[in-house]
C-alpha cells in the first residue's frame, strides 16, 4: 500500500508542483423586495403574508403599502436596505426597524424606526398623517429628512421624534401645510421632539408645531423659524438657537417658552437671529 502511494506521488509531473487551485467567486447575495399582502393573517413571521412567500431578512427591502390585513404585528428587530409604509397601514411589535432609506406616506408606527441615511415623508391625506403611537414608538433620522406636499408627522403619548441630522419641512401643493405635531395624549407620558441637528422651515405654508408636548433642542442645535407652539413647553438648552426674525414664534393655548439649565447651571441661550 505504501509502495503504491509513493509511486503515485512520484508520478505527479513537476509542472503541477506549487500550482494554485482557483475557485470561482460566489455571487453577492441578492436583495429581495418583500411586499406585504396580509392574505393569511397580521403576522410578520408568516411568509404567506408576503409577495415572496418568505419572511424578510436582514438586508432586504420591505414595502407595506397595502394588504388584506392593514396591521402588521410581531415586527422583529431587523436591519433593512429600505423600508416603506403606506397610508392606512400600521406596524407594531417588540422589535425595531433600522433601514438605510425610510419612506413614510401615512400610517401608524408603534415601534422604533430609524433611518440611517434618508427619511422621506411623502404627501398624505390630511386625515391620515404618520402617527407615532405607543410606549416605545419613535422616529429617528440620522442624516437627512425631507417633508413636503402637505405631510404630517403626529405623535401620541410617550412617542419621540429625534433629529440627528437635517430636517427640512417644506410646503406642498396648493399651499398645504407640512407639519410635525408633538402631542400629549390621554394619560401617557408627553411626547418629545429632540433636535440634535437643524430643522429648516421653508415658506409660511409649512410649520413645525409642538401641541401639548415638549420640544427639546440639544446644545448646539438650530431651529429655523417660523415655529408654532400650541399649548406646549418647548425647551432650549446650552447654545441652542432659534433662527428667524423676531416674532416668528407663535405661542398659543397656554404655551410657555422655557429655558433649560445645562450641567454647569448656565441658562440656555434663546435668541432670534436672521
Amino acid at each position: 500500500m505504501h509502495r503504491t502511494l509513493k509511486a503515485l506521488v512520484g508520478a505527479v509531473p513537476l509542472a503541477f508542483v506549487g500550482m494554485a487551485i482557483v475557485m470561482p467567486a460566489l455571487p453577492a447575495a441578492a436583495i429581495t423586495t418583500h411586499s406585504w399582502t396580509g392574505t393569511q393573517s397580521t403576522a410578520w413571521s408568516n411568509g404567506e403574508n408576503w409577495s415572496t412567500h418568505e419572511v424578510p431578512a436582514d438586508g432586504d427591502i420591505v414595502e407595506i403599502t397595502s394588504g388584506a390585513n392593514k396591521t402588521v404585528t410581531g415586527v422583529p428587530s431587523i436591519s433593512l436596505a429600505a423600508f416603506t409604509l403606506g397610508p392606512d397601514m400600521a406596524i407594531e411589535g417588540s422589535g425595531s426597524i433600522n433601514a438605510g432609506h425610510v419612506t413614510l406616506n401615512g400610517g401608524t408606527i408603534s415601534l422604533p424606526v430609524t433611518a440611517d441615511v434618508l427619511l422621506t415623508v411623502l404627501q398624505t391625506d390630511t386625515e391620515k398623517p404618520i402617527v407615532l403611537s405607543g410606549n416605545d414608538a419613535d422616529l429617528t433620522s440620522q442624516i437627512e429628512a425631507v417633508m413636503s406636499g402637505g405631510t404630517t408627522i403626529k405623535t401620541f403619548f410617550d412617542a419621540d421624534i429625534v433629529n440627528n441630522g437635517i430636517w427640512t419641512v417644506a410646503p406642498g401643493l396648493l399651499s398645504q401645510d407640512s407639519t410635525i405635531d408633538v402631542n400629549r395624549c390621554c394619560t401617557g407620558a408627553p411626547s418629545t421632539f429632540v433636535n440634535n441637528g437643524t430643522v429648516n422651515q421653508i415658506a409660511d405654508a409649512s410649520t413645525l408645531r409642538v401641541v401639548n408636548g415638549v420640544y427639546v433642542a440639544r446644545p448646539g442645535s438650530k431651529l429655523r423659524a417660523p415655529l408654532k407652539i400650541i399649548g406646549g413647553e418647548p425647551r432650549f438648552g446650552g447654545t441652542s438657537q432659534i433662527i428667524g426674525p423676531t416674532g416668528a414664534i407663535t405661542l398659543s393655548d397656554g404655551a410657555v417658552l422655557k429655558q433649560l439649565l445645562t450641567a454647569a447651571h448656565h441658562a440656555g441661550s434663546v435668541g432670534f437671529m436672521q
